[in-house]
């Protein structure tokens, strides 16, 4: 193409307009799209370490308020925090090793990421989920362990409310009700 030649030019002998673009224009176009892609997928990813701070939280609190008593008596007979949640780490350890053995099948049938990307991703997630679940765990832990033992660990709402399954008015007081007082 000739420096000469005008870009008005080369249009007037079609039936449509040509529109001509330079490779800045181009470029910018696609580095919007791809910063609107970026901010989506951190947005999602975001969203979705609350959510699973959220359920990891709950069920600590849930599991300690059901097992509050045995988790109580095992903590005075010295055991570990790995022996008492045992149950907590094997979920995070088989979460892991799944999500290690899809990265590396991905990688290895994709060729999306080279093989240490891969593999160093679903670690780094790992260490990071076995590390949320220690700092939750001791989070819950912070209630007194006398308190526990008293049986002050019940939650101070009924999961079921007293309106669906209300209590007869001429039943006889619980056993525990009467050791209790």
């Amino acid at each position: 193409i000739p420096d000469d030649l005008n870009t008005a030019d080369i249009g007037k002998d079609y039936s449509f307009k040509p529109i001509f673009r330079s490779v800045y224009d181009k470029f910018y176009a696609e580095y919007r799209k791809r910063q609107a892609y970026l901010m989506t997928a951190l947005l999602i990813a975001v969203l979705m370490l609350v959510f699973y701070i959220s359920e990891i939280y709950t069920v600590l609190r849930l599991d300690y308020q059901v097992n509050a008593t045995e988790l109580a008596i095992r903590k005075t007979l010295g055991e570990s925090m790995l022996q008492k949640n045992r149950r907590h780490f094997a979920d995070a350890a088989a979460v892991g090793i799944v999500d290690l053995i899809l990265a590396i099948c991905l990688s290895h049938f994709a060729h999306l990421l080279p093989m240490a990307a891969a593999v160093s991703v679903p670690v780094v997630l790992f260490a990071l989920n076995i590390l949320l679940i220690c700092f939750m765990i001791r989070r819950v832990e912070k209630q007194k362990l006398t308190k526990i033992l008293k049986g002050g660990a019940e939650p101070t709402t009924s999961l079921i409310p007293s309106t669906l399954f209300p209590r007869p008015s001429n039943s006889r007081p619980s056993l525990m009700s009467l050791i209790c007082r």
